[in-house]
C-alpha cells in the first residue's frame, strides 16, 4: 500500500489544497485516509448523523450485499410495501438484511436503510500521473477526484491535458512541503442513484466507523 506521507499528503497539505476547491468541498466534511477500490485514498466526506444513529442504535453497521441493496432501492423510503408483491428472491434477500434495515409492519414491509454517508471528494496519492489518471478513474462514478503527486512532472502539458480530458484535478507537493494545485478538479454530478454508488458509501462507511486514519501532520 502507498503511504500519503511518502508523497507529502498531510492535513496541513490537504487544508491548503482545500482552499482551491472550496466550492466542492463543505466545511463540514471530514478528511480522512481509507482504503477503498484497491487503492489508499483521502476522501472528503460527511456522515449521515441521523442515519448513523439509528443503525448503531440497533445493531446494523454497514449493508454490502449488492444484492441486498438492489431489493431495498427497490422499495420506497418509509412506505409500506405488502411482502407479498415481491418476488420471491427479494423475500428472501429482506430476511437476511441486518437488524433496522426495514420494518414490518403486519404483511407489509418498510424500507428504513439510506446512504450512510456522502462522498465530495477522492485524493488518490500517486508517483506518476499515469498511475495516478488510472486510480482516480476508479473512483469516477462517486466523487469529484485529484492525484496527489510528489512534485510537479516534466513533462506537464502532457499531464494538464490527459487530466482536463478526464475531469481529474492535480496537486503537487514541491519544495517545502508546500501544497500547489496545478489543475482543480471538475465537479462530479450525480446522474442517478445505483447500486454500486451505495455500496460504495456502505464500504466508506463501515471504515469510518472503525475510526478511519488521520492525515499526519506536516
Amino acid at each position: 500500500m502507498t503511504s500519503a506521507a511518502t508523497y507529502g499528503l498531510t492535513s496541513e497539505a490537504i487544508l491548503t489544497a482545500k482552499h482551491a476547491i472550496h466550492d466542492l468541498v463543505p466545511d463540514e466534511a471530514t478528511f480522512a485516509k481509507f482504503h477503498l477500490l484497491g487503492t489508499q485514498v483521502v476522501l472528503a466526506y460527511r456522515i449521515d448523523a441521523e442515519e448513523m444513529r439509528r443503525r448503531c442504535g440497533v445493531g446494523c453497521s454497514s449493508i454490502q450485499s449488492s444484492d441486498q441493496l438492489e431489493t431495498l432501492m427497490s422499495l420506497p423510503i418509509g412506505m409500506p410495501v405488502p411482502v407479498h408483491v415481491l418476488m420471491p428472491r427479494e423475500q428472501r434477500r429482506i430476511d437476511r438484511l441486518c437488524k433496522g434495515a426495514v420494518s414490518r409492519i403486519g404483511g407489509d414491509v418498510v424500507r428504513e436503510a439510506v446512504r450512510p454517508l456522502r462522498v465530495d471528494l477522492a485524493v488518490v496519492p500517486a508517483k506518476s500521473w499515469r498511475t495516478g489518471l488510472e486510480l482516480a478513474g476508479r473512483f469516477a462514478p462517486f466523487a469529484a477526484r485529484i492525484m496527489w503527486l510528489p512534485r510537479t512532472p516534466s513533462d506537464q502539458d502532457d499531464m494538464r491535458a490527459a487530466a482536463r480530458k478526464f475531469g481529474v484535478g492535480v496537486a503537487v507537493n514541491n519544495l517545502g512541503g508546500r501544497a500547489e494545485m496545478i489543475l482543480d478538479p471538475a465537479p462530479h454530478v450525480h446522474r442517478r442513484h445505483t447500486v454500486a454508488a451505495w455500496q460504495f458509501t456502505e464500504q466508506a462507511f463501515e471504515q469510518a466507523l472503525r475510526w478511519p486514519e488521520p492525515l499526519p501532520p506536516a
